[in-house]
């Protein structure tokens, strides 16, 4: 009979179980909270943009730098926040749950999927 290893305990058992789940709820919470992180950095290129406006004449960006940091709060926002947060981190977890099923079809490729929106995210921004 086999023996069942100790689980890990503490912060980085938990760490550790996090980055290697694949768990639908817990690649959920993922998501959601990288889509989390995106908003806010899609906050910081929304004060750029009014410190811009904020008076006339404002020489704070060029107009090259305001026109990119626009284009990525749009980006930031639509790709890596809505869609995620609403779609995939919200459906991850509620969905599987909704039709009583214990987890995903393809739980490897549902976690697979999580690390290469992480590398979008971090490449992209």
């Amino acid at each position: 009979m086999a023996i069942a290893a100790k689980p890990k305990t503490g912060f980085w058992g938990t760490l550790w179980d996090l980055l290697t789940t694949v768990d639908h709820k817990k690649i959920g919470l993922l998501y959601t909270a990288t889509a989390f992180f995106a908003f806010a950095l899609a906050g910081v290129f929304s004060l750029l943009i009014r410190t811009q406006l904020a008076v006339p004449n404002n020489h704070f960006l060029t107009g090259e730098q305001y026109n990119q940091v626009l284009t990525l709060h749009g980006a930031t926002m639509l790709f890596f926040f809505i869609i995620q947060a609403g779609l995939t981190g919200f459906g991850n977890f509620v969905v599987p749950l909704m039709l009583g099923a214990r987890d995903v079809a393809l739980p490897r490729v549902n976690a697979f999927s999580y690390w290469a929106f992480l590398g979008a995210v971090l490449l992209a921004l």
